[in-house]
């Protein structure tokens, strides 16, 4: 796989896992209530605007990424597409963990 396909890509599956992991977040506060979200960051997000926030901030996150990857070396893209990679996988392992929870309780 060319090295800047791969990080694209992984860009890509990364805000992918972040909706999911929105949704996810939404139907846990849903049926715990809002101190069920376990980041203390997301929660004062959630506290001072609302469930809506989370998604708007993870959004915005991955586009000022993307916009920050436009201007990449090419000698970067396989550092760059490899830790995307690293943090999907860490985001995976949300995304487990949030299933979990929600099937708990």
């Amino acid at each position: 796989m060319r090295p800047k396909f791969h990080m694209w890509y992984q860009w890509f599956l990364g805000l992918f896992l972040n909706c999911i992991d929105y949704f996810e977040t939404k139907a846990y506060i849903n049926k715990i209530g809002e101190l069920g979200e376990f980041n203390p960051l997301m929660l004062s997000i959630i506290q001072r605007h609302g469930i809506i926030a989370i998604l708007y901030t993870k959004i915005g996150f991955f586009l000022l990424l993307g916009s920050m990857m436009l201007f990449v070396a090419k000698k970067s893209y396989p550092k760059i597409g490899y830790q995307l990679a690293c943090m999907n996988i860490v985001f995976g392992c949300v995304i487990g963990w949030g299933i979990y929870c929600l099937l708990s309780v």
